[in-house]
């Protein structure tokens, strides 16, 4: 008998193998530089993947939180001199879906120890009606004040409207008027 050992085939019956034949005693080793080169591929791609992950978290994130701001028109901004039983005014008209809100502050000085003013929102019919007779119902009426904050709703939809500083009660004193008055539509 053959001292070389021997292994069953597929028939059952033994079959005889040289000790010279080559079979692997362990697995085959893979090349250090194949092995760094998968490590990298596989870095890259996890880099790449994190990196997309963050930029589209990025991108939902931003958009869900933005927020829109109204659009604004500047109605008087800076010292405007209104003189003695005297107004100045300016028409303004808008489009709006949203309640449109004129909002700001004014202040008056220059009138001695009176330094009222009246600050008026009309719309054109009353404007007109002001111009005639100086009495009339506003939309707003600061009332006769020297200072004052702004934040009067108008209608939405579409407006006409017109915006007075008002110093036709004062027969002795010019005023200079401070206002900064916005809408926001």
């Amino acid at each position: 008998m053959s001292s070389y050992p021997y292994f069953g085939n597929s028939l059952g019956s033994p079959s005889i193998r040289s000790a010279t034949s080559s079979f692997p005693a362990q697995p085959r080793k893979i090349g250090t530089r194949k092995r760094l080169l998968r490590f990298a591929v596989v870095g890259v791609i996890a880099l790449l993947s994190a990196f997309a992950l963050v930029t589209v978290s990025h991108l939902l994130t931003s958009t869900n939180t933005t927020t829109q701001t109204p659009p604004t028109l500047s109605i008087f901004y800076g010292t405007e001199n209104v003189q003695v039983q005297s107004w100045l005014a300016k028409n303004f008209s808008y489009t709006a879906s949203n309640i449109p809100v004129i909002t700001g502050h004014f202040s008056a000085s220059g009138g001695g120890s009176d330094n009222n003013i009246r600050i008026l929102v009309l719309t054109l019919g009353n404007f007109t009606q002001f111009k005639r007779t100086g009495t009339v119902n506003a939309y707003y009426s600061s009332g006769a004040v020297s200072s004052g904050t702004l934040n009067v709703n108008l209608p939405s939809g579409n407006g006409e409207y017109t915006f007075v500083i008002d110093n036709t009660f004062d027969s002795i004193q010019s005023k200079s008027v401070f206002i900064n008055a916005s809408l926001l539509v």
